[in-house]
């Protein structure tokens, strides 16, 4: 009798130690997914984001972060992303059917200069007019 007891109170503690362990990691996954922040551009007079500027969202964005550019008359202009794996989404992912405006860029660049993270970076729905650059070395078009 004494061992059924050991073996099953054995068994136990193995299981919750389990449980555990799934519970922490899946705690310490939704915690790391949850730094992510999305921020929102417009360039249109009066346009309603936290940015007017493309770049300027860029520059405040970390690794994982993500950028969704409304749609305008005015191009966006250039812009680098240097050292983050970023997520940039324009209005040609989801048109809207009641207006035609676009998110112009005139050129785009994603840049490893001191590591490899903008790989795995994402763009999608953006009209870009002129160069869309992934390179490992140098910069200088932003402007």
């Amino acid at each position: 009798m004494t061992i059924t007891v050991k073996l099953k109170l054995i068994n136990s503690i193995t299981k919750y130690q389990r449980m555990k362990k799934l519970f922490l990691s899946m705690m310490l996954a939704s915690s790391l997914a949850s730094n992510a922040t999305i921020r929102t551009v417009n360039n249109n007079p009066g346009g309603l984001a936290q940015y007017s500027d493309l770049q300027a969202a860029i520059n405040a964005s970390s690794n994982g972060d993500s950028i969704y550019v409304h749609g305008s008359v005015n191009s966006y202009g250039n812009s680098e992303v240097i050292d983050k794996k970023l997520t940039i989404i324009g209005p040609g992912m989801s048109p809207d059917k009641t207006t035609s405006l676009t998110a112009m860029v005139n050129f785009l660049g994603f840049y490893n200069l001191n590591s490899y993270n903008c790989n795995g970076s994402v763009v999608m729905g953006l009209h870009i007019t002129s160069e869309l650059r992934v390179s490992s070395t140098g910069s200088g078009n932003s402007g």
